[in-house]
Order: structure tokens, then C-alpha cells, then sequence
């Protein structure tokens, strides 16, 4: 193996610090034909460029992070510090320094490497908006405990989840840095997908920063044939959606209207009723 010059210097910052705190063992070294890449894991795209430079850098100056695992019978699951473990494998280590759990139940083989790869600015907004809704839909969690988790307000969970709401050719655009996630929340403006990409291609030709798109956007949005409100209605729920970090529509009717305002769930409703009425309730 090679050598592992300053190991462990930044475990604090590998481990957060709950999980630190579940743990005083330290680290050893893990056979590596034993480890079990984390099923859970958010993260899908791994740039090989990336990888291939951590390698020559750990080729060089050692592996300075111990990965982290949770023991599995004889073998052990992968919860944390999986471009390490792809990376020594291409410098053929038999052996990994690691941190060892006792045992850690699936949700939170998906909580600590969501919450691992959020602070290290990881996750592309796609596998983020993934992993969410996969903690919320899958695994129960509220997004009161999701946002204290990640660190992020209710709002911001929400939109990034919207996301998932865009065509697939437009999130393999979001996912390759084509556009921002502000790009992509002002497509999310619009309804109509030719529309979406229409402005889609005007943002990368035009280099339009997200202010210019979401103003490109209403403007599309009023000219839609599918569309009857006028610009007070239009500016009424922009501010709707900011005010509440959900979509909102507002249809209008001869006498009148209905609002229609989106939640993801009860918790969801809850917090968007709280912030309506300004109370629990």
C-alpha cells in the first residue's frame, strides 16, 4: 500500500458530527474485497476526470480521510467516502483505512451519505432533489427533520424538489451543468415543454443569468395562449410562490377565482398553513 501521510487530519470534517459522536473507535485498516458499495447512496454520476486526479493525488501525498462503514455480518456497507474507495482501488490497495459502525438501519445509510455529500457540494440538484424526495416518500422523514438535517430551510427543499418535475432531457441538462437550478426554476415557470426548452436554448446562447430568464419566462408565460391572467395576477404569484416555496396557480373565472397552491405532503401542508396564518395549528 502506499504511503498514508497525514491520515486522519480531517476526520471531523469527514464524519459529521453526530456520527462522530456515535463512534470513539478508530479507524483500522478494511480489506477491500469486503467493503459493500451503499445501495442508498445519492450520488449516481462519478466524473472520471475527478477520480482519476484523486488517485495521483493520494498516489502522492497519502490517503489523508479514512472512509466509513457500517459492519454487515463478514462484510461491511460503504456509508461514506466512496470516490476514496473507487480511487485506491485503481492504485490497487488491498486494504482501506476506515471508521467501523456497529450496525446503521437503511434510512440512515441514506441520511449520512445525503448529509455527507450536501456539505461537501456533491450531489449535482438532481440526485439532491432524488434523495430528498426519497427521504420523504420512501423513508418517512418530515421536512422539518430534513431541513434540520441538511442545514436548509423548508423553501429551499421544496424547490429543489420541484426540479423533479421537469422534463428528463432538461434534468440530463441540469445534471451535466448545462444550466443553474435558478436556471431551472424559471423554466419551471412555464407549462408548456417546447416553451421550456425554447428558453432553455435562449439562456445558453444568450448566457442569460437567472434574473433575464425568470423575466424571459413571465413574459412567455403572459403571451401563452394558456394563459389569461394579466401582469398584476402574474406578479401576485411570484410573490405567492417565494412568500410559500411551493408553486402556485391562480385561476380566473368570470366572477372570480380560486387559488391553487401545491404541497408535497401533510407536514408539507402543515408548514404552508402555518406560514398562511401565522400560528401553529
Amino acid at each position: 500500500m502506499e504511503k498514508k501521510k497525514g491520515l486522519g487530519k480531517g476526520l471531523a470534517a469527514l464524519i459529521p458530527q453526530k456520527l462522530e459522536s456515535e463512534t470513539r473507535a478508530p479507524f483500522v485498516e478494511v480489506e477491500i474485497s469486503k467493503i459493500k458499495l451503499n445501495p442508498l447512496q445519492p450520488r449516481k454520476d462519478f466524473s472520471v476526470e475527478r477520480i482519476e486526479d484523486l488517485k495521483n493525488s493520494i498516489q502522492q501525498e497519502g490517503l489523508l480521510q479514512p472512509v466509513v462503514v457500517a459492519r454487515q455480518g463478514e462484510t461491511y456497507v460503504l456509508i461514506a467516502g466512496e470516490r476514496r474507495l473507487r480511487a485506491v482501488k485503481k492504485l490497487g490497495w488491498q486494504k482501506i483505512p476506515a471508521v467501523i459502525l456497529d450496525s446503521v438501519r437503511d434510512a440512515e445509510f441514506l441520511r449520512k451519505s445525503l448529509v455527507e455529500n450536501i456539505q461537501r457540494a456533491n450531489l449535482n440538484p438532481i440526485e439532491e432533489a432524488t434523495a430528498y424526495k426519497r427521504l420523504v416518500d420512501e423513508y418517512g422523514y418530515s421536512l422539518e427533520r430534513l431541513a434540520k438535517e441538511v442545514g436548509k430551510d423548508f423553501s429551499t427543499i421544496s424547490n429543489t424538489i420541484r426540479l423533479l418535475n421537469l422534463p428528463p432531457d432538461i434534468q440530463e441538462r441540469l445534471k451535466n451543468g448545462d444550466i443553474t437550478a435558478g436556471h431551472a426554476r424559471a423554466l419551471l415557470m412555464l407549462k408548456d415543454e417546447k416553451e421550456m426548452r425554447a428558453l432553455l436554448e435562449e439562456i445558453k446562447e444568450k448566457k442569460l443569468s437567472v434574473r433575464k430568464a425568470e423575466e424571459k419566462a413571465r413574459r412567455a408565460k403572459k403571451a401563452s395562449k394558456t394563459s389569461l391572467l394579466d401582469p398584476n395576477i402574474i406578479d401576485i404569484i411570484d410573490k405567492l410562490q417565494r412568500r410559500l416555496g411551493t408553486r402556485v396557480h391562480i385561476l380566473k373565472t368570470r366572477k372570480g377565482g380560486k387559488v391553487e397552491i401545491q404541497f408535497l405532503n401533510e407536514e408539507d401542508l402543515q408548514r404552508i398553513l402555518n406560514i398562511i396564518c401565522g400560528e401553529e395549528m
